[in-house]
């Protein structure tokens, strides 16, 4: 029998792994990442449901990251170590470009264009 928990918790924990890993390569690689958004996103591009569930998930990382900042309650699991080097208003800027694209993915939109944008929104200036 499969504990259906410790199956979604695994793939919680999956999911997040991996955004770490994506902002990590947008912080060391800059727009240079779009060429590696397949390495990351692969797993969650197959429909909008599994891409809105992955940019809840760096919602959730960057928000983290703002928490510790103002030493409010913040959850290990999200910390990303490569958000540390940006200033607060850089982070509190990804987090509202991380929410407006989130709300995109609904439309009728092209995720991989929405995704390549986002990745040039971040690492602008």
């Amino acid at each position: 029998m499969i504990n259906i928990q410790t199956q979604d918790a695994t793939i919680e924990d999956e999911v997040i792994q991996t955004m770490k890993a994506f902002l990590e390569k947008i912080v060391t690689s800059g727009q240079e990442t779009i060429a590696y958004v397949q390495k990351y996103w692969k797993n969650y591009m197959a429909n909008r449901e599994q891409f809105e569930i992955a940019f809840d998930t760096l919602e959730k990382i960057i928000t983290n990251e703002i928490n510790i900042r103002y030493n409010l309650p913040s959850d290990e699991k999200y910390n990303c170590s490569a958000l540390k080097q940006y200033s607060i208003n850089k982070i509190l800027n990804i987090l509202e470009l991380t929410s407006q694209k989130k709300r995109l993915i609904k439309r009728n939109i092209n995720l991989n264009l929405l995704l390549d944008r986002y990745i040039i929104e971040v690492t602008k200036g």
